[in-house]
């Protein structure tokens, strides 16, 4: 079955076992920085998230924004990488079993002993400032949205492969050249831009799914993921993104220079279609090259293998599970103790409190019950 695959494929059998530690290692600090993010939601000018203290900055708001510009989409380029090379290494059985333990258990364990505790919280905290609200209906999913995305993800990559097989169709990328990946990058945001222009034709992609979100969002981030995947195809594009950082930089600054400089002109809901279309596409291939730039620049900081790095990997999971509600449980500390001081202090005392618990819970809970681990790693 996987000389079946990657034969249909075409991708070595040398390629496809390869280890990427540096691609795990990015994945883990893209996925820790869900405690920055969280944190610094806490402080923003828009109290938009689940809590919020009472003094605020817009500093906060601009690092949020920074920070959701490429996370996300890395996450689910390097996901896609990943998947598919899941998908060459094991039979079809183990590929499920594999994405099963380590996507479907940890979200059904935080689902259901997290966000109940989470959302248990929040309603006690918000009945006693008067102002109850049904937080376990609405936040029900929370943080935990993104396996829900991968799950589908994984899905239709698998069902993509499997009418492949049927169709005896083979991929033969292999035949493309070099300059094919810039043409990949160009046409990239093709896709985003058919799935906004469905939903001006009146396709419902902007209303709440049960467990899906909007399915905008959910296209959206399948695009990175399905880049992900076809970068794996192709090892001299894997080449080509690793050891060019500096022209991605150079690319990216020269994008978002123009962008910058037409948003200027075009207004953030422009009336015109190729006002519209001209918008989404310089956005979109902006983050992408930012993507590729930080695919690029982390490939050579993190190549040397670390134990410091490895255990952040491993531990990565559990912190991200956990560092939701402990972020929630210290700012309702901190508010219903009257603590005042800096944002930029609390916010900064904040990050290493839940870093800390975090890691102390994987390091001396998680790991050392084995059902947990499973529960809460697949592993």
């Amino acid at each position: 079955m996987l000389l079946a695959t990657i034969s249909l494929l075409k991708v070595p059998i040398g390629f496809a076992m390869m280890r990427f530690e540096h691609l795990d290692n990015l994945r883990a600090i893209l996925m820790m920085l869900g405690i920055v993010l969280h944190s610094a939601a806490v402080f923003s000018t828009h109290e938009y998230w689940l809590v919020s203290y009472e003094r605020t900055s817009i500093y906060f708001d601009w690092l949020i924004s920074t920070i959701h510009t490429f996370r996300m989409p890395l996450f689910f380029m390097i996901a896609g990488f990943f998947a598919l090379m899941l998908l060459q290494r094991y039979k079809t059985r183990k590929f499920i079993t594999n994405r099963t333990n380590r996507i479907v258990v940890p979200f059904i364990s935080a689902f259901l002993l997290l966000n109940p505790f989470q959302n248990l919280l929040m309603s006690m905290y918000y009945q006693q400032l008067e102002a109850p609200k049904n937080y376990f209906i609405e936040y029900s999913i929370s943080h935990l949205w993104f396996l829900v995305n991968l799950m589908g993800y994984c899905i239709l990559l698998w069902l993509g492969i499997m009418v492949m097989r049927s169709l005896r169709i083979k991929v033969k990328i292999l035949r493309l050249p070099k300059q094919a990946f810039l043409a990949a990058v160009l046409i990239f945001p093709i896709f985003n831009i058919s799935v906004l222009a469905a939903g001006n034709l009146g396709v419902h992609i902007y209303e709440d799914l049960v467990l899906l979100g909007q399915p905008v969002t959910f296209m959206y981030y399948l695009a990175f993921f399905l880049f992900g995947a076809v970068i794996f195809l192709y090892k001299p594009w894997v080449e080509l993104i690793e050891t060019n950082r500096f022209i991605y930089l150079s690319l990216t600054i020269a994008a978002l220079l123009v962008m910058g400089s037409l948003f200027e002109m075009i207004p953030a809901e422009p009336e015109g279609i190729f006002l519209k279309i001209g918008r989404e596409y310089l956005e979109t291939i902006s983050i992408l090259l930012i993507c590729l730039f930080l695919w690029s620049f982390f490939a050579r900081l993190l190549k040397a293998s670390s134990k410091v790095m490895k255990y952040l990997s491993e531990a990565s999971y559990t912190v991200y599970l956990f560092h939701h509600i402990l972020v929630v449980a210290f700012v309702i500390l901190i508010n219903l103790n009257g603590i005042n001081a800096h944002p930029a202090i609390l916010f900064t005392c904040l990050v290493a409190l839940v870093f800390i618990s975090s890691l102390a819970i994987h390091q001396f809970v998680i790991m050392r019950v084995s059902r947990l681990r499973f529960m809460f790693n697949g592993r």
